[in-house]
């Protein structure tokens, strides 16, 4: 049996370990993107996977415009749409297919060549940085894809339907003057037909195809795509790599594709590859954070997301700064957690001076005071003091009393 040959990290390698940490996160948050390094980079992951190159590649301006790219191209919706088309979940079972035989590939070189003490303490170290990082960076992203995708579904079960249901019925209408009556018949009592057609099983297979599909788009996002969340497992090959010098050619493609390009879902005879954003704005804290703007931004797409301290918001709010914002949007936000985004946007001072809570307690300069109206799940209490020296007003939130 061949002896190991790294067995401990020393000073050395731990230096670079940050470095590298530190390398990999500025790739999973890098706003360049370059097409043409990125098909040849996904290219050599086809070879080095055995599979024949893709025949196109497909280029989506951001997540969500991918995403319905590869919606249309699923057998989900071949009979609607006539495009060929592979199942969903092959696809799925592609990207495992091709992640499984690389790893297969540089795994005996690793076991023989790095202890698995070394090689558990390399993944953790890398994970818990990127972790924090680059996925916390990206969930908002895909949260935002998902919501955008729900309201794209829905959009397009009423399109659809309009196509094959209504248009057909339109035309014959006119074309047959027996029934020269039709387009009247739509134009007066449409809902009432359409209410009539709900009970037909083609109708409502079209609806129930296109959610179905929209909850499984949803549902696997992460699974289908490579994607920039990849360099929490990719990161660890790549540092052993130099340090060990180990063989670890297989994943180079997938290494250089991580660089130059988004998410990419794999196909047997297409890719669908979005680019990386042109724009992430972050707070101190490293999450993302925009005032009055948005926080991620793809070139020449329309597609926006708002982010407060890492936190989703909708545009309504995103594109307002928080000194702007209403204390009337806290009395009709219904979402809990935008309700204490909102909160923490406005602020107690506004909050006291605008909706005149009850005075519960006085005592000196200090004062108990409660918000009458439902804004956060439990009752809202302040402390309010007033410096004697400054006169400057310090507000805090403290526990409803017993």
């Amino acid at each position: 049996m061949s002896q190991i040959r790294f067995e401990h990290l020393t000073p050395d390698h731990i230096d670079l370990l940050e470095t590298h940490t530190n390398w990999w996160t500025q790739i999973g948050l890098s706003v360049r993107t370059d097409p043409l390094k990125a098909e040849r980079a996904i290219r050599q992951v086809y070879r080095d996977a055995g599979l024949a190159e893709p025949i196109h590649f497909i280029w989506a301006r951001d997540p969500v415009e991918a995403t319905l790219a590869l919606w249309k191209r699923t057998s989900h919706t071949r009979p609607l749409l006539g495009d060929p088309a592979e199942d969903l979940f092959h696809q799925n079972t592609l990207k495992q297919q091709i992640t499984k035989t690389l790893l297969a590939q540089v795994q005996d070189p690793l076991q023989r060549q790095v202890s698995a003490n070394v090689l558990q303490w390399v993944r953790r170290h890398l994970e818990s940085h990127l972790q924090d990082r680059v996925v916390r960076t990206w969930l908002p992203v895909w949260n935002q894809v998902r919501q955008e995708l729900h309201h794209s579904a829905r959009q397009e079960t009423l399109v659809r339907a309009q196509t094959h249901f209504w248009q057909p019925i339109w035309e014959q209408s006119w074309q047959d003057q027996r029934h020269h009556w039709g387009s009247w018949l739509l134009e007066t009592t449409g809902g009432l037909l359409w209410q009539g057609v709900q009970d037909q099983s083609w109708i409502q297979e079209l609806e129930d195809g296109w959610l179905t599909l929209w909850l499984q788009l949803s549902e696997h996002l992460y699974d289908l795509a490579f994607r920039a969340e990849d360099v929490l497992w990719l990161s660890p090959y790549s540092y052993l790599q130099e340090v060990a010098g180990l063989d670890l050619e297989p994943l180079n493609g997938l290494l250089s594709a991580s660089q130059h390009c988004g998410c990419w879902w794999p196909s047997h005879y297409w890719v669908i590859v979005c680019p990386k954003p042109s724009l992430l704005r972050f707070d101190p804290a490293g999450r993302l954070h925009a005032e009055g703007r948005p926080a991620v931004r793809f070139c020449d797409s329309d597609f926006e997301v708002f982010a407060w301290h890492g936190v989703n918001i909708p545009s309504r709010y995103g594109q307002i700064p928080s000194e702007r914002w209403s204390v009337e949007w806290l009395l009709q936000e219904r979402n809990a957690e935008l309700r204490r985004v909102l909160l923490q946007g406005i602020g107690y001072g506004r909050l006291v001076q605008e909706l005149k809570p009850q005075i519960l307690d006085t005592w000196r300069e200090y004062q108990l005071l409660r918000i009458t109206q439902e804004i956060d799940i439990e009752p809202i209490h302040l402390l309010k003091m007033i410096c004697p020296s400054t006169q400057y007003i310090h507000i805090l939130r403290v526990p409803p009393p017993f």
